[in-house]
């Protein structure tokens, strides 16, 4: 048969089918194929096209030639069977699949028995790793099934696209919605969503075997969602779940310590200045286990941020010429960014984010991230809303272009990082231990999964997790809630959400165990004063060179040159739903806005743009503090995001 002619083959499915069929009530008659695809017995061929012609034998008995209307005999029937086999063969992969074909004993349904029961098998069957059957990029792994590969995952979700036509349109509104759904609907029974998309993208296609898994997958998804709209996932205030399987207990610099076991090394092992490597790693992976300390330290870290907010102080020097744009004594005139950007998020559409490099040499060293990740928390399918501004820095800022690399890396990672600690910490209940000890860890882990010597970055970052909303904070960047239907002189028209981590002078003794100086000396590092400008603090290894004036960022991802003096691990305030009113904004930045504006006065910048436009965009309201600023004369990177805090919690 020309190749041109193959498509006349009934599909795999129905061949199998057919053969089974035969094989209940004819199992030893010999079967062919007809050039339209059609099975027959030889005894079918025989009765329908009976006598066409015949010779004397040499038993001078009457031999029948019987041939249909295109002149074909049963012969030519059975050849075009073998050769059927050997498309069904290609067709489905078997080679690729590690499936060895079977010897066929006979063209009977006894004897194609094991080669439908092959045919059977490869709709279940992955391809081996090393077939490439698909191209480039749609031959790499599944991340979330291994087994397949991008091109399996492709042909089921336009599968599933169709067969869930009316029920879930909104999850295939962008790839990031279809790769959520897809790891929602493996979370349900991946086995399944494996032999789905192994039988879509197989030539041995059961119509109704496919159906029957997407309607049971639909139904398990459809229970499921409505159970989570019933009953909003929230953190109860309880002890560390499992700790005896999650935490070890250990000794750090005299004091006893309970430190996650699961622990992500050094891509480098750094040079240390007074603990060891372990030590350091328990020191880092710390958390709080019993529910009444955690209870008491997230009040302190609520408190200790609040109070940093209301303390701040206007400097004339510092904050002046925000002061008089504000004001409009000063007008806001035009503004040139070499990199700049303003958009409103596609994952999270009340999330907007405006950022540029200012008024720099080196480059834009800051990264925004604003994502929705899932996972399964407490045996829920639960989504995450992730918004996060990364400061990165160098170990020379005075080069021409900066190395932002800690701050990019981690930006990739956070989702993942963070969905899977929720999901090891919490995996019968959420719990609050568990829930603030995973963002913890997460942080940790982007510090260990990068060679940073070159620089770091720091993190503030915003988790909405059920109920709850996480701020998560290593570095200097900040969050800061804003509600413009207070004036911004009321008590509660703004409040500072995380704390900046500073460094006080140790002229005076008692600072030395302040939180951030204690956090230094604890890693070996040394505190002085900037040799050229001596009211700023600098942290130094034992081994930071002689006249290098040292680094400012205290608590960092990265910056391992400094023999790890500086810590990654973040402090996490928690605030439940009830707690920020939701007329309000949740604006995060980079230092560059508070190096010239103080909170009341973004606060003051808010309260105006929505009195004169109620209806603005949260990008837009990002872009203007990111103008004002650059007006303002920072002298760093701006980088703003604001999200609405209704569309928040």
């Amino acid at each position: 048969m020309n190749p041109s002619e193959l498509n006349a083959y009934p599909t795999a499915y129905d061949f199998c089918k057919t053969i089974r069929e035969y094989g209940k009530s004819k199992p030893g008659e010999q079967l062919g194929m007809s050039d339209n695809g059609r099975v027959m017995s030889e005894k079918e061929f025989n009765q329908e096209f009976g006598q066409t012609d015949g010779t004397w034998g040499w038993t001078k008995s009457w031999v029948v030639t019987v041939k249909d209307p295109q002149g074909k005999t049963f012969t030519d029937y059975q050849n075009n069977m073998t050769a059927s086999l050997n498309t069904y063969a290609e067709r489905t992969h078997l080679s690729e699949r590690g499936i060895q074909v079977q010897a066929i004993s006979s063209l009977t349904p006894s004897g194609l028995k094991p080669f439908v029961g092959d045919i059977e098998k490869s709709a279940k069957t992955p391809f081996l790793p090393k077939a490439r059957v698909y191209d480039r990029i749609d031959n790499q792994k599944n991340a979330v099934l291994p087994n397949l590969r991008e091109g399996d995952y492709k042909h089921l979700m336009s599968h599933l696209k169709q067969a869930f036509s009316g029920k879930f349109d909104s999850d295939f509104e962008s790839e990031a919605k279809e790769r959520a759904f897809f790891q929602e609907l493996c979370s349900i029974n991946s086995k399944f969503v494996e032999e789905l998309a192994i039988r879509v993208s197989s030539s041995y296609r059961d119509n109704k075997e496919e159906s029957d898994i997407s309607d049971h997958l639909a139904m398990e998804l459809s229970a499921r969602r409505r159970t989570l709209m019933n009953r909003p996932l929230s953190a109860r205030l309880n002890n560390l779940p499992d700790k005896e399987q999650l935490v070890k207990s250990t000794m750090v610099n005299g004091r006893t310590v309970d430190t996650i076991k699961k622990q992500c090394a050094f891509v480098s092992e750094p040079k240390l200045n007074k603990l060891s490597l372990q030590e350091l790693q328990d020191l880092d992976y710390e958390i709080t286990t019993n529910a009444a300390m955690l209870k008491e330290e997230l009040a302190v870290n609520k408190k200790r941020a609040r109070e940093q907010g209301e303390n701040e102080a206007f400097d004339e020097k510092q904050h002046g010429t925000f002061q008089r744009l504000l004001d409009g004594t000063q007008p806001l005139g035009r503004w040139e960014y070499a990199d700049h950007y303003k958009i409103m998020s596609k994952e999270l559409p009340a999330t907007g984010i405006a950022a540029a490099d200012g008024n720099v040499v080196y480059g834009m060293e800051d990264v925004t991230v604003a994502q929705q990740a899932h996972g399964i928390i407490a045996g829920h399918w639960t989504p995450v809303r992730i918004t996060a501004v990364l400061d990165g820095h160098t170990v020379d800022c005075q080069q021409d272009k900066g190395d932002n690399s800690a701050a990019t890396e981690s930006a990739r990672k956070l989702p993942k990082a963070l969905i899977e600690r929720l999901s090891s910490m919490n995996k019968r209940e959420l719990t609050t231990t568990g829930m603030v000890g995973a963002c913890q860890a997460a942080i940790v882990d982007l510090d260990r999964q990068g060679d940073y010597k070159l620089g770091g970055s720091t993190i503030n970052a915003a988790a909405v997790i059920g109920q709850h909303l996480c701020i998560i904070n290593t570095g200097d960047s900040r969050s800061l809630f804003v509600n413009p239907a207070k004036a911004p002189s009321e008590a509660g028209a703004y409040i500072q959400l995380s704390e900046d981590a500073e460094l006080l002078p140790e002229d005076n003794p008692d600072n030395r165990e302040s939180r951030f100086n204690k956090m230094v000396h604890e890693r070996g590092g040394l505190i002085t004063l900037h040799p050229s400008r001596p009211s700023q603090i600098r942290v130094k290894s034992i081994d930071t060179p002689e006249g290098e004036p040292g680094m400012s960022c205290v608590s960092s991802i990265g910056d391992h040159h400094y023999n790890s003096v500086t810590s990654p691990k973040p402090f996490v305030t928690v605030y439940d739903q009830d707690e920020l009113d939701s007329n309000g904004f949740l604006i995060q930045f980079s230092d560059g806005i508070p190096e010239v504006a103080t909170n009341e006065q973004i606060t003051r910048l808010v309260h105006k743009l929505c009195a004169e436009n109620p209806d603005i965009t949260p990008d837009n309201l990002a872009a203007s503090i990111r103008d004002h600023a650059f007006r303002a004369r920072s002298g760093d990177n701006l980088s703003v995001i604001v999200t609405r805090v209704k569309d928040l919690l």
